[in-house]
């Protein structure tokens, strides 16, 4: 038995990530890493703390992704 709830559906090429998570509401967040300017705003905006933004200084010191996304 299901609690009616999907697995999100993450998909990651070399400059995008793209998540969809089906529920009530289908949410759809699409990222295009070669424009992301690390702001932090979509960090802010995710009702579920899923979403941790790295410093733009942090991401060019070690040449990580701006973005963890769980």
């Amino acid at each position: 038995m299901t609690d009616g709830l999907l697995k999100p559906v993450k998909e990651v090429s070399p400059l995008t990530i793209r998540i969809v998570r089906e529920g009530a509401k289908t949410r759809e967040l699409v990222v295009n890493l070669d424009r992301c300017a690390a702001c932090g705003l979509c960090e802010r905006a995710c009702s579920v703390n899923a979403i941790t933004v790295e410093t733009p200084s942090a991401v060019v010191r070690k040449g990580a992704d701006p973005l963890d996304i769980d």
